[in-house]
């Protein structure tokens, strides 16, 4: 679903998730991490993955500040009790 139809039905989907969820549906927030707004959706939608934007993924051995961000969402994942997918895996140098 497209983000923007997201925000215009936020009030159905506080519904729905629920529901699909008791029917094995699992959810998660994509991109997480890219913006403030993804802390936003975990607290209103009972999510089971963050998938961290490739962005800090890809470049966690070269910068510091993304390295923190990752290991903040997954620390925020673990204490939530959502796993997390990482979105960009680098190769290893030759």
């Amino acid at each position: 679903m497209p983000e923007q139809n997201i925000v215009r039905n936020i009030d159905k989907l506080k519904l729905i998730i629920p529901a699909l969820s008791e029917l094995e549906f699992r959810f998660a927030v994509d991109d997480f991490g890219a913006g403030f707004g993804s802390f936003n959706y975990i607290k209103q939608f009972p999510v089971h993955f963050l998938k961290i934007d490739s962005s800090l993924i890809e470049r966690i051995n070269e910068d510091n500040i993304d390295r923190i961000s990752v290991r903040s969402i997954v620390e925020i994942a673990v204490d939530l009790n959502m796993q997390t997918i990482a979105k960009f895996v680098p190769t290893r140098p030759a």
